[in-house]
């Protein structure tokens, strides 16, 4: 068990009739089973970047199993012995990422105000700490379901938040397909290559 999430009984049964399909789900549901693990325990972590490292060796048992090269089973074992070595301390108190106060006016440009919540919500808040952590910052990329509603909002607040922010936006939204979505992100970033 680490930090209340189960990670010791995992056990994969997806039904599928294509194989690759099954693949990429497999790869999906072990990546975010794994990246949240890891997001639960980065903030009490005794020795500071060993989570992260831990999750590097992780990420490349997983992908060595999804290339044939390992059995899925065993990569999940190792994995998981990797993730038991990992030293934290949860009476440690988890430090705040971000502060909506400090980020109070520019809510207030898009009339969301401090006791509204949701994920557009959530969204500006990042958008605005990526923008002051980051301030380099040359591309955001919005990832949607296809009819989310959330997204959709979020997506409606793109051009002010370009004007707010001076960093252009694009937005991909996923609708099962294997189609190539992320292809609209390439003229950015030849662009910003050029630059």
């Amino acid at each position: 068990m680490v930090l209340g999430i189960d990670v010791g009984s995992v056990s994969i049964s997806i039904v599928c009739i294509d194989p690759e399909g099954k693949l990429k789900k497999q790869a999906y549901m072990l990546g975010g089973l794994f990246r949240k693990t890891s997001c639960r325990i980065r903030p009490y972590e005794s020795v500071p970047g060993q989570t992260d490292a831990v999750f590097e060796e992780v990420h490349k048992l997983l992908v060595k199993a999804m290339g044939g090269d390992q059995s899925i089973d065993s990569a999940i074992s190792e994995g998981l012995r990797l993730v038991d070595g990992i030293e934290y301390d949860r009476t440690l108190r988890k430090p705040p990422v971000i502060n909506p106060r400090a980020l109070e006016k520019q809510l207030s440009a898009f009339n969301i105000h401090l006791y509204h919540s949701g994920e557009s919500y959530d969204n500006i808040l990042k958008t605005f700490y990526i923008l002051k952590n980051y301030p380099d910052v040359a591309l955001f990329v919005q990832t949607n379901p296809s009819f989310c509603c959330p997204s959709l909002v979020t997506e409606a607040m793109t051009r002010q938040i370009r004007q707010q922010t001076g960093v252009p936006i694009v937005t991909i939204t996923y609708d099962g397909t294997s189609e190539t979505m992320n292809d609209s992100i390439v003229p950015y970033i030849q662009k910003k290559k050029r630059v």
